[in-house]
């Protein structure tokens, strides 16, 4: 038999006793169901390039190690390490129907894979997430006073090394790299990260590219100072 690992659908059947297996992140069943919502997992299994693996009969499918690292950052982890220890709660693991966890390690190596293409089309299925949210959203939930709330921000990672690309010299003279972030209300809309020559270099692309979604609708930008400077 092939040890293949994938996201399985769930049907919940709930009875509250005091016996029994129990799990403290129960909320995670609220977040699957977001997800299944939104056909998130079907979505993810459909990027091309998304998956590295030759054999896909065997290992983890990559809307499992998606679902992992989801799970693990909306339970209060940060690192692989937790999404690793997600395994050993077995009551979570059959609530969002994960038949096995990876391992850190499997976990590196398959966000290691991805490549510029995979990494787009993550970003577009995201961006469309948030899209579909605000519009079906109240407006008192997603917005401020009646306007949408667009912030664009360049903020500059540390990285440390000899081999990390993209990075330059910033004007700190610490070698970093720019993630340059475009935020809708409560929303991260869309992001690109490298080694920019200049601040706020894809704050026009950014913008351009998403200006549908609030329209002609009542709407408020943001930048910072250096990002807006001269602009």
């Amino acid at each position: 038999m092939k040890d293949h690992h994938r996201k399985r659908k769930t049907h919940y059947t709930f009875e509250l006793t005091g016996k029994g297996r129990g799990t403290a992140h129960g909320g995670q069943i609220l977040v699957d169901s977001l997800c299944r919502r939104y056909r998130l997992w079907e979505r993810l299994a459909a990027i091309k390039g998304l998956d590295p693996r030759k054999r896909k009969g065997s290992g983890h499918d990559p809307e499992a190690m998606a679902a992992q690292i989801i799970f693990m950052l909306s339970s209060g982890g940060s690192t692989l390490a937790d999404a690793e220890r997600l395994g050993q709660d077995v009551v979570l693991l059959e609530s969002v129907g994960l038949e096995k966890v990876a391992d850190q390690t499997t976990l590196g190596e398959w966000l290691r894979a991805q490549t510029p293409e995979s990494i787009l089309e993550l970003c577009k299925l995201n961006s469309g997430f948030v899209k579909e949210v605000i519009r079906g959203s109240k407006p008192a939930r997603v917005r401020h006073a009646g306007e949408l709330e667009i912030f664009f921000d360049d903020t500059e990672i540390e990285v440390y090394g000899k081999k990390i690309e993209g990075a330059r010299r910033n004007y700190n003279g610490d070698l970093a790299l720019s993630w340059q972030a475009l935020w809708a209300g409560p929303f991260l809309l869309d992001q690109e990260l490298g080694g920019f020559a200049s601040v706020a270099e894809c704050q026009e692309q950014l913008v351009g590219e998403h200006a549908s979604l609030w329209g002609d609708d009542k709407s408020y930008f943001y930048a910072d100072s250096g990002s807006s400077e001269g602009r």
